[in-house]
């Protein structure tokens, strides 16, 4: 940040969404991208993330169930400062992007945002944006499995969310929900879930 050229910064890191503020004390030209998706896609794609990153940086086991309420904590904790936070910042500060809007039709999501903030290179910008998004087209969005007590219980943390964002439960498509039955039957025969 320090030796950029004056060239703009884009950091993502999830855990700067909860301290806008302070990020605008420090840089009193920060503006801010958030990309709303629905919370509980969100809490299972940390959780896949944290469960493979935690047995190769950790010196103690951490069970799934302490993973995933570390999980629920931190972002229950994040996403409230966020709301918190955004209702200090003026609207040219902030721009909130929907995920399916921007995995739909990623080009005009990019135009909006450079026009919400008045970047003046989209046009010069467009065909690199345009080689990369053509790059992606290949790539799968991960497909969770879980069982129905863990999604009732995640639903219920996050439902603030859910509702302030107007998102439900996920389609089978993209979770497929267990009773603890089924999870036995697949884990017998030697399904991973």
């Amino acid at each position: 940040l320090l030796y950029g050229g004056g060239k703009r910064a884009v950091l993502k890191n999830p855990v700067n969404t909860g301290r806008m503020l302070k990020l605008l004390e420090i840089f009193p030209g920060a503006q801010f991208i958030f990309l709303i998706r629905n919370p509980v896609l969100v809490y299972l794609s940390a959780q896949k993330f944290f469960s493979a990153l935690f047995p190769n940086v950790n010196l103690e086991h951490f069970t799934k169930d302490q993973i995933s309420e570390m999980i629920l904590d931190m972002y229950v904790m994040i996403l409230k400062d966020y709301l918190a936070d955004k209702k200090h910042l003026g609207p040219d500060k902030i721009i909130e992007i929907r995920y399916e809007t921007l995995h739909e039709n990623p080009m005009a999501e990019l135009e909006k945002i450079f026009n919400k903030f008045s970047f003046s290179n989209f046009q010069d910008l467009k065909p690199v944006f345009m080689d990369f998004v053509d790059s992606q087209k290949a790539h799968q969005v991960d497909e969770y499995t879980m069982e129905k007590k863990e999604l009732d219980h995640v639903m219920a943390k996050l439902a603030f969310a859910m509702k302030h964002w107007g998102y439900s439960q996920p389609p089978s498509s993209e979770v497929k929900v267990l009773d603890s039955q089924q999870k036995q039957k697949e884990t017998a025969v030697g399904k991973a879930v």
